[in-house]
């Protein structure tokens, strides 16, 4: 239900920015209908079960394209509390615009809580795509942490990144119809925590690709920018 490309505080049903293998999770009970008054006015309503107690999610979303915009409007519940949010898209001369918002009501085991992105795209003519987004979290780390386990990387809708502020950059191109590469970098001020994400895509063939991705997590502790944890993975996707 998101517009962005990778932070989406609309989207209150799928979220985990680092994950890489997304298209793969374990399925959910869930359903989903949409009907159209025009070409340019639709509304949707989904829900889902997801097995956990208090887990029910919940939404219907109004979108209608207005001035070259594609604007929505979206009233939910999520997990044990009710929620509303808006978003648009739409160009700016050659540039893409997107925004969103959204606003989770509180209850007697927790407080209000709101979810804000802006984020704008551009692709160049030789085939590089950037992408800058920042997000804001009301409820995020605004300053430094003394220990790596203060930061909360079970990302989920309400937690879409455990610092207040983020500032992402992605940069992608395909060098040839067989390779291409992106790379990731989220930087989040205050509590100085930095995360890069490259990754690059071989096409084996028409079905099989392989994808090489590497995750570095890096934040300051005790006055030092310091390398927490990396990772790589090796994927070899088959689709049929």
């Amino acid at each position: 239900m998101g517009h962005h490309h990778y932070l989406n505080p609309n989207d209150i049903f799928n979220y985990n920015f680092l994950d890489f293998d997304y298209e793969e999770r374990p399925g959910i009970d869930a359903a989903r209908m949409e009907y159209s008054f025009s070409s340019s006015f639709k509304t949707e309503m989904a829900y889902a079960n997801t097995g956990k107690k208090n887990g029910t999610v919940a939404a219907l979303r109004y979108t209608l394209n207005k001035w070259n915009y594609d604007l929505q409007l979206i009233t939910g519940w999520y997990n044990n509390h009710p929620t509303i949010g808006a978003g648009w898209a739409g160009p700016v001369k050659d540039a893409g615009f997107k925004g969103e918002i959204q606003y989770f009501l509180g209850n007697k085991d927790s407080s209000d809580h709101v979810n804000v992105s802006l984020e704008g795209d551009y692709m160049f003519k030789k085939g590089w795509y950037v992408n800058a987004s920042l997000l804001y979290n009301s409820h995020g780390l605004h300053q430094p942490v003394t220990s790596w386990d203060q930061v909360n990387l079970k990302l989920s809708p309400e937690n879409l990144m455990p610092t207040q502020w983020n500032i992402m950059l992605a940069c992608s191109k395909a060098f040839t119809p067989l390779v291409s590469a992106n790379i990731n970098i989220l930087y989040a001020p205050g509590t100085n925590l930095l995360i890069l994400l490259p990754m690059i895509q071989y096409n084996l063939a028409d079905n099989l690709d392989v994808n090489l991705f590497w995750q570095s997590f890096l934040a300051e502790q005790a006055g030092h920018l310091r390398a927490i944890n990396h990772h790589c993975f090796l994927r070899i996707k088959w689709s049929f």
